[in-house]
């Protein structure tokens, strides 16, 4: 029954507001849950922002009719947009942008450069990120190591870094191609939650790294092109991120690496009484 007042309000929705990109285009899937209780979910066009402040001002008239007479609720966010936090929801739906990268990495290049073989990445991907993960019961967490690329990509750009939560949700694919000699690999990543206009972005630091990558400013000609863009470099930072971590695992150099780099060997204790 729920699922049925879910489809036919959605259906309502889409033909009533279907106003046009840019000017708050969104078809809303509600259901209610009991005669005082109504939980939504908007689909909207924010153009280059992010959204968040955009849903909040536009949903105000909305979030006053939430509630009973005796406890209304004045905001638009019931948390069923799961923002800031892991959930199916986003995982299944998306929210934000939804990106696929990927790339075919040759035989030659994974010998030389990655110093790994391609079969080898193959089955530590299916054993790590799919099997590994699954075990575990992760809510999009099918991948090395998310958060470490994009809480970097996110706070060089003027990012929300706790909405690293949701756009860290992503799977990492890897198969052998051309009669399995090359690898192709690809990331998708359904909730990259980006903006270039507002918040962080505006600091000069980021601001800079927005210029430098050619998204900086929203877009006159093709609105919401350039958080498009962002979104797009985050999704291949982390397809050449997991491919560094998985080939430094399969060949045995991240745990060296790190005793190597990572860890100092010297006795700090004995040189900070040293200088006192």
């Amino acid at each position: 029954e729920t699922k049925r007042r879910f489809d036919e309000h959605r259906l309502k929705q889409v033909e009533e507001q279907r106003v046009g990109e840019n000017s708050g285009e969104s078809d809303e899937s509600c259901g209610e849950l009991e005669e005082t209780d109504e939980s939504c979910e908007e689909l909207e066009e924010t153009g280059e922002s992010s959204g968040e402040s955009d849903e909040s001002w536009g949903d105000g008239g909305d979030g006053r009719q939430i509630g009973s007479s005796s406890l209304c609720s004045r905001t638009g966010f019931g948390n069923f947009c799961s923002d800031k936090k892991p959930a199916a929801v986003n995982w299944i739906e998306g929210r934000g942008k939804s990106v696929v990268c990927e790339a075919v990495i040759t035989e030659e290049v994974v010998k030389k450069v990655l110093k790994t073989t391609v079969p080898g990445l193959v089955e530590l991907n299916m054993l790590k990120n799919l099997t590994g993960s699954a075990i575990a019961g992760s809510l999009g967490g099918f991948n090395a190591h998310a958060a470490n690329v994009v809480s970097a990509v996110f706070i060089a750009t003027g990012q929300d870094p706790s909405q690293n939560i949701e756009s860290s949700h992503y799977i990492t694919m890897m198969e052998a191609v051309n009669n399995g000699k090359d690898l192709h690999i690809s990331v998708i990543m359904p909730s990259i939650e980006v903006g270039i206009v507002g918040g962080g972005t505006q600091l000069a630091s980021q601001s800079a790294c927005l210029n430098l990558l050619g998204a900086k400013g929203a877009s006159l000609k093709s609105p919401g092109s350039n958080a498009r863009l962002l979104a797009t470099v985050v999704a291949g930072s982390m397809l050449v991120g997991e491919l560094s971590s998985m080939s430094a695992i399969a060949a045995g150099q991240l745990v060296k690496s790190h005793m190597k780099y990572n860890i100092s060997t010297r006795d700090m204790a004995a040189i900070a009484g040293s200088k006192s």
